[in-house]
């Protein structure tokens, strides 16, 4: 029991520090009849079908490809620049 916490603490800190955050919060502002009306339905897709499609490029190999050609430029600019001051 003890290994499966401390696996879940490494591999999902961000789900963890998310939580805590979470239970924080309910404490300062505590629920009421309206917490259910602070959900914003419409915020909450928006982010789902965000994630979905930066999913989708990410396995198709979109910010892979983007990632060695920004790479590519900027080693280019640094060789040129370091060129140009020797000259």
């Amino acid at each position: 029991m003890r290994r499966l916490v401390v696996k879940i603490l490494k591999n999902e800190t961000i789900l963890v520090v998310a939580s805590i955050l979470a239970l924080i919060s309910c404490f300062i502002v505590p629920p009421d009849k309206e917490y259910a009306g602070y959900i914003h339905a419409s915020t909450i897709s928006q982010l789902i079908c965000l994630m979905l499609v930066v999913c989708g490029f990410q396995r198709i190999g979109v910010f892979r490809i983007i990632g060695s050609r920004l790479l590519h430029h900027a080693d280019f600019a640094h060789l040129f620049f370091r060129h140009a001051d020797y000259q």
